[in-house]
């Protein structure tokens, strides 16, 4: 799925990365993702056929979001801005979804950012499910520092949760995850 990345920290360290070696379907572990894993049926949170037919999946089922045009493009001292209007693709060449991705990174004067994502689903397909899966459609990929499981990171939300157990599955206004940046080595 399109992504954003890279994002550094203001101590030039990568705050989320992909790793080198990902299980089998989770090469979407790579930065920012908007994704869902079961779209009428389809998984949209993957993208390489490749890594499926490896491992002796010959004809992966696996749906694609396109980028179609970048509908707009802003740069400046306070923040940065992308529109882009993307289809989401069955393997069988349907359109299941238009969606428009309105991105905007803002910069704050403590070195942290903010990054809003507005995003507008559209069905296209007669019939369009989402279907019950534990991942949600926003997924970031962090560093090692910044991991609750590898570093010193912690994950809370608008509603006191704290940590993927508490987190996981809960409806939120927001949630924070933040951690010491701090150089380090891959997560083995």
């Amino acid at each position: 799925p399109p992504r954003s990345t890279p994002s550094k920290s203001s101590a030039a360290s990568d705050v989320y990365k992909r790793q080198a070696e990902n299980p089998l379907g989770h090469d979407h572990h790579r930065s920012i993702t908007i994704s869902h894993e079961n779209v009428n049926g389809i998984p949209f949170e993957t993208e390489s056929i490749e890594a499926w037919r490896a491992a002796g999946i010959e004809n992966p089922q696996i749906g694609r979001i396109i980028n179609q045009q970048i509908l707009r493009l802003e740069d400046g001292p306070i923040f940065g801005r992308m529109i882009a209007k993307l289809k989401w693709q069955a393997p069988t060449g349907e359109i299941f979804l238009d969606e428009i991705r309105d991105v905007t990174m803002y910069s704050l004067e403590s070195n942290e950012r903010i990054i809003d994502f507005d995003i507008k689903l559209k069905a296209v397909a007669d019939e369009v499910k989402f279907g019950k899966t534990a991942y949600a459609c926003l997924a970031v990929r962090v560093s090692k520092c910044l991991s609750v499981l590898y570093g010193g990171g912690c994950i809370k939300n608008s509603n006191g949760d704290t940590n993927e157990a508490e987190v996981n599955l809960k409806r939120a206004e927001w949630f924070d995850y933040s951690g010491p940046v701090t150089k380090e080595k891959p997560i083995p």
